[in-house]
């Protein structure tokens, strides 16, 4: 009963999935309350659509297929947990492509999506083609971020899907999965573990559950930065890859450009803007910074830009006792790059980051960056010397809004911000992340462990 169930649940999931891509690609009417919809008129809709845009024979309708497959599929397989391994459909020749699949529990915002998305998008095919994305099968997906990756690159809800498309695979690239043993272990793939999150952590036991399954499973283990390499244990550490993360500088494109965008938010002539872009977790410290902006007196505004539906109690807290109009809450967009060219400040102080890609793209737009001086940044002064300024920790906020008043004196064109945004053109790029991951892939996919 639970397994029919279970089924029964998992193909109303693709049901909605399929009325809002539909609406999204403009076969239908565009639709964001499908989830208010009753289930019969979900299923109803779901079966027009499959057999409308199963019979269109017009570009869009097939690169919608294609890119979607898993909505036209009306059975739905259960999930095995243990299979033989795979037998693959075809030969790799030494100079063909690595063709790897990728593995996430989510695909919603955050980090690890972005990753994906710029790496598929990324990649030189002549060298490496992703397949697709397998994700578990009771996540949230966001379309914003599906429609992020090639219109070729599918994203497969549940991890049954993983066998079938491992039959033309030859490298599995795993980023968080708890279950990789039951869910990859007998594919007979390499197996490319990824480890984004620093030793500070706050879900330290479910750190400690994502190694176990790592260093049992996977053949290939990749850290996205040291930090988080310190995470496996030290007789092991030269047997772990660091491969940087990097953002996108197209998404810093600016549409209405920086007086625009400040006069639209309420910014003044005169006023010094800080910038928060991202979600507010626990270790963001994202209240501490808004009681920081508040004790900075009239003339400097925060800006809090992010998924706002998730906005933890202690910030809000923090908003109301702050002065009225130095907070704005401004939700999540792809255009980010007016935010960046509007700012004075680009301000992350977290407890612990792995590679915050808030700070990469500030440096790649040339704004001066607040943070605090966690392992990562601490490693990327060793190597490449001050990117950002610093403040301690979990510090108070007049310390605080002391170093964010000396990266706004400095500005942008202070020899800090010019020298972090030629270290990040140079090395955090997701061009310069693409060519690390085919390098790496070209080794893995010819050994079958480290």
């Amino acid at each position: 009963m639970g397994k029919s169930h279970r089924a029964l649940s998992h193909a109303l999931t693709l049901d909605k999935e399929l009325i809002l891509e539909a609406g999204f690609a403009g076969f239908g009417p565009s639709v964001l309350d499908v989830n208010a919809w009753p289930e019969d008129l979900v299923k109803a809709k779901a079966g027009e659509l499959r057999k409308v845009l199963a019979g269109d024979r017009t570009r869009q309708a097939i690169a919608f297929r294609h890119r979607f497959p898993r909505l036209f599929v009306t059975r739905v397989a259960e999930p095995s947990r243990r299979q033989p391994p795979v037998k693959q459909l075809r030969e790799r020749g030494p100079r063909d492509p690595i063709r790897v699949v990728f593995l996430s529990p989510v695909f919603h915002v955050g980090g690890a999506e972005r990753w994906i998305c710029e790496l598929c998008q990324r990649f030189d095919r002549s060298k490496v083609i992703p397949m697709g994305v397998v994700v578990d099968e009771h996540c949230q997906i966001d379309p914003v971020q599906v429609r992020g990756l090639p219109w070729d690159v599918p994203v497969l809800v549940g991890s049954h899907n993983l066998r079938e498309i491992a039959l033309n695979c030859d490298a599995i690239i795993s980023w968080g999965m708890k279950e990789l043993g039951a869910v990859a272990g007998s594919l007979g793939l390499p197996i490319v573990n990824v480890i984004h999150h620093p030793p500070e952590y706050k879900e330290q036991e479910k750190a400690a559950v994502l190694m176990r399954e790592a260093i049992r499973w996977a053949t290939h283990h990749v850290a996205v930065s040291e930090s988080a390499a310190l995470n496996f244990p030290v007789k092991m550490r030269d047997r772990v890859t660091v491969l940087a993360n990097g953002a996108d500088p197209a998404r810093l494109a600016t549409v209405k450009g920086r007086d625009a965008t400040r006069r639209k938010h309420g910014a003044k002539p005169g006023d010094r803007v800080v910038l928060f872009l991202g979600r507010m977790s626990a270790e963001k410290n994202v209240a501490t910074l808004v009681r920081a902006v508040g004790s900075m007196g009239t003339g400097w505004k925060l800006w809090l830009v992010g998924p706002h539906q998730h906005r933890r109690p202690d910030v809000g807290e923090a908003i109301r006792e702050v002065r009225r109009g130095t907070v704005r809450c401004i939700p999540s967009t792809e255009a980010v790059g007016d935010f960046y060219a509007a700012a004075d400040v680009v301000a992350l102080p977290s407890r612990y980051e792995s590679h915050g890609l808030t700070l990469n793209e500030a440096w790649l737009a040339g704004v001066p960056t607040v943070s605090s001086d966690y392992g990562q940044n601490r490693a990327f002064a060793d190597k490449h010397g001050e990117l950002s300024w610093l403040a301690a920790v979990g510090c108070w906020p007049e310390e605080l809004a002391d170093t964010i008043r000396k990266a706004a004196k400095a500005g942008r064109r202070n020899a800090r911000v010019i020298h972090a945004r030629a270290v990040a053109r140079e090395y955090y790029t997701a061009a310069a992340m693409a060519r690390r991951w085919e390098g790496f892939l070209s080794a893995a996919a010819c050994s079958p462990s480290v």
